[in-house]
């Protein structure tokens, strides 16, 4: 698969999914990040344009370009020579922050949250007999208001290895706590008079793909980008528009040390998932599952056995369908319609499994999860999740699942 930088030129909007039409005072906002169906969705159109740029609507095309597989998008930070200089990906849910002793806001303690058995003659609602989760850390310091939504990559796979309870001497070195939003207000204007037009007045929010430094200069500020991998061939790099109100974006080929999509699952990793026969899987994209919250399609043809989660509050989603067309007993020919909402498991999400099997099948069975898609096939609405970005994964340790 080759990666792509996609930098965007303005305040990026991926957009919410309220309604946003021809009504006074209509706000047009922006998630906290986009889906990867909208990177997904970029990705595609840009492979399937034709010489003259124009996106050919040909049913060989369109089938074709569906079938291409994208994984991400991730959050990078790019320098002046338009290289890749820092992944960041969503916090992990079986970290959480609390505040410093000394109040600090720029520092933090990351406790762990861990699995463990009921207490005698204890119940809880917890379906499927899964494991509570338990606060390791007997620090009852209240929970930090500024915890880094985006983990540096560095710090992340540290967690993904040894997720032991540790100070943050500088959130801003550690990660980011979300993208800035910009909020602008648009009014239509008559070109008879230059004035504006009654009722034509909105508003949009969209995100600042920047990172300001703690002296909050604007020298000091640093480039952000999305980085998706794909097998689509007929990408080209230059500027087009993406997301909400078509706003524009530079697409580029991967410069940089670091490509985490091409990465294998660290060695330190490998060994202790294969000693405990346990691992955690930590999602860095949200993931569609048939059953909600539960996995199922990772099951397959493998020895596993689901033990906790640590999952946040579900994510909504859906979309246009440009392919539907509808003919009226009137005449008229409706073309596209709103695709059925769904609901997804947010990016960092953590479950641990126990595993079953020899070393063979357990090293193999890692080296085809890491850094792959686990979500399910969408039957009901034929739709392909994993082919799509969600529900990209990585492994983690989880020595205490030897137990």
């Amino acid at each position: 698969m080759k990666t792509w930088i996609i930098e965007p030129h303005d305040s990026f909007i991926a957009r919410d999914g309220r309604p946003f039409g021809l009504i006074t005072g209509v706000r047009a906002a922006s998630l906290p990040f986009p889906f990867p169906s909208t990177t997904t969705g970029g990705v595609r159109t840009r492979d399937g344009l034709n010489l003259e740029g124009v996106f050919d609507t040909s049913k060989e095309n369109i089938d074709k370009v569906k079938n291409l597989s994208v994984r991400g998008a991730l959050l990078v930070e790019i320098d002046e020579d338009e290289k890749v200089i820092q992944w960041f990906v969503h916090a992990p849910a079986d970290a959480l922050l609390l505040d410093a002793k000394d109040k600090d806001k720029n520092r933090a303690k990351v406790c762990r949250l861990i699995p463990k058995t009921l207490p005698t003659n204890a119940a809880t609602n917890i379906p499927d007999d899964l494991m509570p989760l338990y606060l390791e850390s007997k620090d009852k310091s209240k929970p930090h208001g500024y915890a880094p939504r985006f983990w540096r990559w560095d710090k992340f796979k540290k967690w993904l290895l040894a997720p032991n309870d540790c100070d943050i001497e500088s959130l801003y070195d550690f990660g980011i706590s979300g993208l800035p939003q910009d909020e602008r207000s648009h009014v239509a204007i008559e070109s008879a008079t230059q004035a504006s037009e009654e009722g034509k007045l909105f508003q949009t929010r969209g995100l600042e793909f920047t990172r300001q430094k703690q002296e909050k200069k604007l020298g000091t500020a640093t480039r952000l980008a999305l980085a998706v991998a794909t097998d689509a061939t007929k990408i080209n790099k230059g500027v087009a528009s993406l997301g909400g109100e078509r706003r524009l974006v530079s697409w580029r080929e991967f410069q940089g040390s670091e490509n985490i999509f091409d990465s294998k699952c660290p060695s330190d990793i490998v060994n202790s998932v294969v000693e405990n026969k346990a691992c955690r899987i930590v999602l860095l994209t949200p993931a569609y599952f048939e059953q909600g919250w539960k996995p199922t399609w990772i099951f397959q043809n493998n020895n596993l056995e689901l033990k906790a989660a640590a999952i946040q509050r579900t994510q909504v989603i859906s979309g246009w369908d440009f392919e539907f067309v509808e003919t009226k007993p009137d005449g008229r020919i409706i073309h596209g319609r709103p695709k059925p909402t769904r609901r997804l498991v947010p990016a960092g999400s953590v479950f641990f499994f126990k595993l079953n099997g020899n070393k063979d099948e357990i090293k193999d069975w890692i080296s085809r999860t890491w850094m792959s898609c686990i979500s399910d096939d969408d039957t009901k609405h034929k739709t392909t999740p994993r082919k799509d970005g969600f529900g990209l994964a990585v492994l983690g340790a989880w020595k205490e699942g030897k137990e």
